[in-house]
């Protein structure tokens, strides 16, 4: 455990909305992040310069919505693709702890009733099914692994992937 002497986060966001034709609105989100360590010594290795954890250095998301107005009821269209930058898990910038997405797609189906009480939804999350790691942590304890790689210096890496593709249904009822 230990604190950072100092850091420095720099960057920038964009943010795009628009409205090209009735009931369609397309969207971007862009954000840069240049986030290091300025001054990070912990038990005598030295990380300065590295990549602060968990800050991508590019972000984007993009997307639209359609809804078609049917007459007292309506059907929305969404969907959106998420790409970012390698983003690591430890100050030592480690690949094998680290993870990046390269095009993480959702989607869903809306139908909303005559009077908006009630809708339902079919959902979609992970479209092309990626498979990429939402994060990545060391078990360097002697339960963890045997003995002779504890005294050895040696980890065991245990980690979460990001949920398959998976679908649903929901239904609401709204108040």
């Amino acid at each position: 455990v230990g604190n950072a002497g100092s850091a420095r986060v720099n960057g920038v966001e964009a943010e795009l909305l628009t409205r090209p034709m009735s009931g369609l609105e397309l969207f971007a989100n862009y954000s840069y992040q240049d986030g290091k360590y300025k001054n990070l010594v912990l038990e005598g290795a030295d990380f300065t310069g590295n990549h602060m954890i968990f800050t991508p250095s590019h972000t984007l998301t993009s997307g639209f919505t359609y809804t078609a107005d049917l007459g007292g009821s309506s059907l929305v269209l969404d969907g959106d693709v998420m790409f970012r930058s390698r983003n690591y898990f430890t100050v030592d910038n480690d690949t094998e702890q680290s993870n990046k997405y390269r095009g993480l797609v959702n989607g869903s189906v809306t139908y909303n009733f005559p009077g908006d009480q009630w809708s339902l939804q079919f959902w979609a999350k992970n479209l092309t099914n990626i498979r990429q790691r939402a994060n990545v942590g060391t078990f360097d304890a002697l339960f963890a692994i045997p003995a002779a790689d504890f005294f050895a210096g040696n980890a065991a890496y245990s980690g979460r992937y990001i949920e398959p593709r998976t679908w649903g249904a929901t239904l609401r009822f709204n108040m």
